[in-house]
């Protein structure tokens, strides 16, 4: 390719991931910006991908993408960020009251 030449940007028809911790923040993002994707859900995506005959990170990703290509997946709901987020202040305001009883505990039994 001759210098100063822009790559084109590829069209991409579907994209997917499977379920996960970061899965939530993934599909929405990408989901904002347009991109076709799909979340499958880990134990079926895992099924499919034991049939492999090499477990390796380089596999898998092509297992997926075949999984996806062909649609035998079965695909989950995502939750919005926002309720994420919310799920997520609910948790740190839990682990801070837990984290605020065990010290008073701890401070009342040294007294």
């Amino acid at each position: 390719m001759p210098r100063g030449e822009a790559l084109e940007p590829f069209a991409v028809t579907r994209a997917g991931l499977e379920t996960g911790p970061l899965s939530v923040w993934l599909w929405n993002g990408l989901k904002e910006r347009g991109v076709p994707i799909v979340c499958m859900d880990a134990r079926h995506a895992n099924a499919a991908l034991k049939m492999m005959p090499a477990k390796t990170d380089r596999n898998d990703a092509i297992g997926l993408a075949q999984i996806v290509r062909t649609g035998w997946c079965k695909s989950v709901h995502v939750k919005s960020t926002a309720s994420h987020e919310a799920r997520a202040l609910l948790a740190t305001r839990s682990q801070f009251v837990r984290t605020r009883c065990d010290l008073e505990n701890q401070i009342r039994g040294v007294l």
